[in-house]
């Protein structure tokens, strides 16, 4: 028994002086439980990731169960 989740990642350059910048970033990740009813909903978001291979897909990645 469980739940069904869903969630959703996104990364996005981050503005600086009127423009994206292409080196700086934020990553984001949505998830909620169970996926057809929800009753939980997480948010996260990492501003400016230290490790520049950390964007929303490969850090979902990590956090998903196997």
């Amino acid at each position: 028994m469980g739940y069904h989740v869903a969630g959703k990642t996104g990364t996005a350059h981050k503005e600086e002086r009127g423009v994206y910048s292409p080196n700086h970033y934020v990553s984001s990740f949505v998830g909620f439980a169970p996926a057809s009813r929800p009753r939980l909903v997480v948010a996260v978001m990492i501003d400016e990731p230290s490790d520049a291979s950390i964007t929303a897909a490969r850090w979902r990645h990590r956090c998903s169960p196997k």
